[in-house]
């Protein structure tokens, strides 16, 4: 479909860049269609892994190629340029959707597995595989995904540049290290975009951390102070959370963000966090103490539930209101690459939450104490409130100020520079006068009439 010598040699009329100007674009639906795809394919391969070396490759793939979180990020931005009022409750259906999807993915996950779809040898990988199932859905719903982008998304970036254009040249031929470089600049100059990135850092690795702690908790046998729940047991209680995220996301989410700011909004998420994170732990005090009944069980899902309606709340509070946050106090010029830096280092940081959590759990189990995970994960929780408490009274204006559009802050840069070349202009001619009068009254005659001159001239 693209020219190839519009992309490879761009030697071409521009007559012939015309006619490629809507295929040829450096844009955001490309981007998204190339990760959903990859995503889509990885994910069934991945499901029909024959060694662990396999699926680790297939993981390594989609990870690498997808960066949909951080472009649909910067799709929100720019269909919200001209409405701001509405950014905030725009990233919060986004963080709903992320944070639901990995909740009811867990639940699809756990209630698929172990389904047998044939035991004829003859379909290779597929047989007697328990793990084909959760493979084939998760595909499906990435190509699902992958298809409503390509037929329903139109391109949001008004200021795409044709890939044949001499403009795109020396802006957008950097390398993904050197973009990387240049957004981890633009955020290290800006003191508080600094300080809201490493909240939203830690408040990514310690979610990493607490969804693998809860299945792992959940799983670990009654002996050892867990639940001793079953993959399907699993996957069901992933599913009353992600219920529950929707349905305060849906309902609620608007109304908690008209009674508090953001930075009220994300301090009430931290205090959630750091509550619903210790009392996962508790939910096993019922087992251990009165052993697996019927009426232990009720109480015990009871208590769960609620338990999970906290976290629920907090998971959609937390890391929508802080990417919200960044986009608001980021230079619009510069917010598409604000974003995508501040999520590659997020995302970095969640793929540690699993392993480190994991292994301060391996070693909890061994000292017969499950909740020092959790412990360690809401010290985290804890820290991030604490430093969003310590905002100031200007960054808590920069947050609620409604974002500029890019007109306006050029003509404002134009402006600013226009008023500086003026007052430079006024301090010389200031100088000047002020030197005239210093001769004036030592009598240099001469002097003055040469500058004078010189003035006139």
């Amino acid at each position: 479909r693209y020219s190839r010598k519009c992309i490879g040699f761009r030697k071409v009329q521009s007559k012939d860049c015309e006619k490629q100007k809507k295929l040829l674009t450096i844009v955001r639906k490309p981007v998204l269609l190339f990760g959903s795809g990859i995503a889509a394919i990885t994910t069934l391969l991945f499901g029909l892994s024959p060694t662990f070396g396999f699926a680790l490759l297939m993981r390594l793939i989609g990870g690498i190629t997808c960066s949909n979180i951080a472009v649909t990020k910067a799709v929100i931005a720019d269909v919200t340029a001209d409405k701001p009022q509405y950014r905030v409750q725009a990233y919060g259906y986004h963080g709903a959707s992320f944070s639901a999807a990995r909740a009811l993915s867990g639940a699809l996950s756990g209630l698929t597995a172990g389904v047998i779809l044939s035991t004829d040898p003859k379909w290779g990988w597929f047989s007697n595989n328990p793990y084909a199932l959760p493979g084939i859905s998760g595909g499906g719903i990435l190509l699902i995904s992958f298809l409503g982008a390509l037929f329903l998304l139109r391109e949001s970036n008004s200021r795409a540049v044709p890939f044949c254009s001499k403009r795109r040249d020396s802006k957008s031929d950097k390398t993904s290290s050197q973009k990387l470089k240049e957004g981890l600049v633009t955020i290290w100059k800006d003191k508080f975009l600094r300080k809201l990135n490493v909240i939203y850092c830690i408040n990514s690795f310690a979610n990493g951390g607490i969804l693998t702690a809860m299945p792992l908790f959940w799983s670990l046998p009654l002996e050892k102070y867990g639940l001793g729940f079953t993959s399907f047991q699993n996957g069901i209680a992933f599913g009353v959370f992600g219920l529950m995220a929707v349905i305060y996301q849906v309902g609620f989410f608007k109304l908690t963000m008209k009674l508090m700011n953001q930075k009220n909004a994300y301090l009430f998420s931290s205090k959630l966090f750091v509550v619903s994170t210790l009392l996962y732990p508790v939910s096993a005090v019922f087992f251990t103490h009165f052993g697996v009944q019927t009426w232990t069980k009720a109480v015990t899902w009871t208590f769960m539930s609620l338990v999970m309606l906290v976290s629920a709340i907090a998971f959609m509070l937390g890391l929508p209101l802080m990417s919200s946050m960044i986009s608001n106090v980021s230079d619009p010029r510069r917010q598409g690459l604000v974003i995508g830096t501040a999520q590659s280092l997020s995302s970095f940081l969640r793929s540690f939450g699993p392993i480190i959590s994991g292994g301060i759990f391996s070693l909890s189990t061994i000292v017969r104490f499950p909740a020092l995970s959790f412990i360690f994960l809401s010290s985290l929780y804890l820290l991030c409130g604490i430093m969003a408490f310590f905002f100031t009274e200007e960054e808590v204006n920069r947050l609620e100020s409604p974002p500029k559009r890019i007109e306006e802050i050029e003509l404002e840069e134009q402006k600013e520079a226009q008023t500086a070349k003026q007052s430079k202009e006024n301090q010389k001619r200031i100088e000047r006068k002020g030197l005239l009068a210093e001769e004036v009254e030592t009598g240099d005659k001469e002097s003055i009439d040469l500058r004078s001159s010189l003035s006139d001239h």
